[in-house]
C-alpha cells in the first residue's frame, strides 16, 4: 500500500490540491452571493424607508393646508358673527 501511495504521490497531490481549491472557490462564491443578496436587501429597505418618510411629509403638508383652510373658514364665521365681515372674503361668507 505504501508503495502504491509513493508511486502515485504526484497524482494524489494534484487531486488533493484541486479538491481543496475547488472547495475554497465554492465557499468564497457562496459568501459572495450572500453578501450581494444582503446588500440588495439593505438597499431595498433604504428605498422603502425613504419613500415612507416622503409620504409622511406629504401627508403632514396636506393636513397643515387643510387646517389652514378650516381656520380661515372659522375666522370668517367669527368675523361675520361679530359684524366686522368687511375684511372677510365673500367666498368664506357664502
Amino acid at each position: 500500500m505504501r508503495a502504491v501511495l509513493f508511486r502515485h504521490r504526484a497524482s494524489l497531490l494534484v487531486a488533493t490540491t484541486a479538491t481543496v481549491l475547488a472547495t475554497a472557490h465554492g465557499f468564497l462564491a457562496g459568501l459572495t452571493l450572500v453578501a450581494v443578496a444582503l446588500a440588495v436587501h439593505e438597499h431595498h429597505l433604504a428605498l422603502r424607508h425613504r419613500a415612507a418618510w416622503r409620504n409622511c411629509r406629504r401627508m403632514l403638508a396636506v393636513e397643515s393646508q387643510r387646517s389652514d383652510v378650516i381656520e380661515s373658514y372659522l375666522d370668517g364665521i367669527l368675523a361675520a358673527a361679530r359684524g366686522d365681515a368687511d375684511e372677510v372674503p365673500q367666498r368664506i361668507l357664502h
